[in-house]
């Protein structure tokens, strides 16, 4: 008792000592929590991207349908399932179709007696959701969840997907508020890059982006944890380590990529460098890779060979990935210049159906505060003087980066992209946010600035900024009709 006051007394003197009154981790979640509650009940229901197929989808795993059904409307393969109709007509009453109307305001929602129905108690109908059907039922773990509470309580089908939103905003800040938590360096940076607009927006969606950013956060937060321990990892520590990544692989394909990060381990970890140990994060990697393979085949017929969209054939795109490398290589690095702007508005705040983008004057504060996160933290966060420490640091990270954007490319090229297109269509600034931590941990091991105390003051200052412009942006297209606010 006396050991743990002792240490709640010294944590408590250095909160006041860097200025401030909460942990990082506290701060985050004091933050996060509200403003995201507040975006989540501003944002009209369906108003988030792809929202509709990503609630169907969500429904139908709910009712125990793993695997999407085909529906075949004019003789084309596309995939859905059965959800009741009151999700329908909730979404119809929330003015779905006025989604890209830029003068239409939603200041007159009302729900009608069918969106008030209870779910149990709505007809089923069919519904063609081929975009949200390839995901699996990990990315919607607490939208299952939600929905299974929802239909015990008999609630309204409007107050259900409220219901939804909230669940997938609670998951999302427990996953990023254990990473603050768990690594023992550059905290600031996963807490900055946690609470850009774009960040908040997403968590209080009906997606799979909760599951997807937060297991993101969580995977990168573990390794930066595990390699710089100073004993071997534990059983425990290995199966958590599959866990996460399991969690990754399953939630979005493309960011398996995560797992070279594992590479981490055993270069700033001495006692990981023995063969056993190596094997058995070998045996990790494989394993979820063989997960993320058996869902991919299990799941492939859904988008093959039509794909998700007229003109798009994935059979051809994806022969141009596997057998002209050097061909696909410049058309990412086209794809990169191309959606260079729009990646970034997207990585801090894009809202709606990307509809309501914040100015660049309202991103400016935003910008500011990731840059200044990485130079914010403790004397321990800097990297430990090892021999090229420094240099393969950098040089993970950099992989990881660039395999991460190719695999999202190559996903998109395949699916989405116009038939042997020189861009890969479709790329999006939220699909890019996990880089921002990786981004920012390439520069935060060059030190510290002197004064702390004002540097944490300014950064959460700028954070608060930015969200408020988030929110007034997101006010002003759905109650306003104003694109933006600056």
């Amino acid at each position: 008792m006396i050991k743990v006051l002792s240490s709640w007394l010294k944590k408590a003197k250095q909160l006041r000592q860097s200025g401030l009154l909460f942990s990082v981790e506290h701060l985050f979640l004091l933050l996060y929590i509200p403003i995201g509650l507040l975006f989540l009940f501003t944002i009209p229901l369906g108003q988030n991207p792809d929202e509709p197929d990503h609630t169907y989808r969500a429904w139908q795993l709910s009712t125990g349908n793993i695997i999407s059904d085909p529906i075949k409307p004019d003789g084309k393969s596309r995939f859905g399932g059965l959800a009741p109709k009151s999700i329908e007509s909730t979404f119809v009453d929330a003015h779905i179709d006025e989604s890209l109307n830029g003068n239409f305001v939603w200041n007159n929602v009302h729900y009608s007696d069918q969106s008030r129905q209870a779910l149990t108690d709505s007809t089923l109908t069919p519904r063609i959701f081929t975009g949200a059907a390839i995901y699996s039922p990990t990315a919607y773990v607490p939208s299952i969840i939600a929905f299974w509470i929802g239909s015990l309580l008999h609630l309204p089908t409007f107050m259900v997907l409220y219901l939804v939103r909230i669940f997938c905003l609670i998951t999302i800040a427990s996953m990023i508020y254990l990473a603050i938590r768990i690594t023992p360096k550059w905290k600031w940076l996963f807490f900055a890059s946690a609470l850009m607009p774009s960040v908040v927006a997403a968590g209080g969606a009906i997606s799979a982006d909760a599951m997807v950013l937060g297991s993101a956060f969580l995977f990168i937060a573990y390794i930066i944890s595990l390699s710089f321990q100073v004993k071997p990892l534990s059983i425990i520590q290995y199966v958590l380590l599959f866990i996460i990544l399991s969690v990754v692989v399953l939630s979005k394909t493309p960011y398996s990529v995560l797992c070279v990060l594992i590479l981490l381990i055993p270069i700033f970890n001495k006692q990981m460098r023995a063969y056993p140990a190596l094997i058995k994060l070998g045996l990790i990697i494989i394993a979820t890779a063989i997960l993320g393979f058996l869902w991919m085949k299990s799941t492939q017929h859904l988008a093959w060979p039509e794909g998700l969209r007229q003109g798009n054939n994935p059979v051809v795109n994806r022969h141009i990935i596997l057998h002209q490398p050097l061909s696909f290589l410049v058309i990412a690095i086209n794809s990169a210049m191309y959606s260079g702007v729009i990646s970034l508005t997207g990585l801090i705040g894009h809202f709606g159906w990307l509809t309501a983008p914040m100015s660049d004057i309202a991103m400016v504060p935003a910008i500011f505060a990731l840059i200044l996160s990485a130079f914010t933290g403790d004397k321990k966060d800097i990297l430990p003087k090892q021999r090229h420490a420094f240099l393969w640091w950098n040089s993970t990270i950099l992989c990881t980066i660039a395999l991460l954007f190719l695999a999202i490319t190559a996903s998109l090229y395949i699916y989405w992209a116009d038939t042997q297109g020189a861009v890969a269509t479709g790329i999006q600034g939220r699909y890019l946010i996990p880089l921002l931590p990786l981004a920012l941990l390439l520069i935060a091991p060059l030190g510290q600035l002197k004064e702390q105390r004002k540097t944490k003051q300014t950064l959460v200052t700028l954070l608060i900024i930015s969200l408020l412009f988030g929110f007034a942006t997101i006010y002003a297209r759905y109650y306003m009709a104003i694109p933006n606010v600056l």
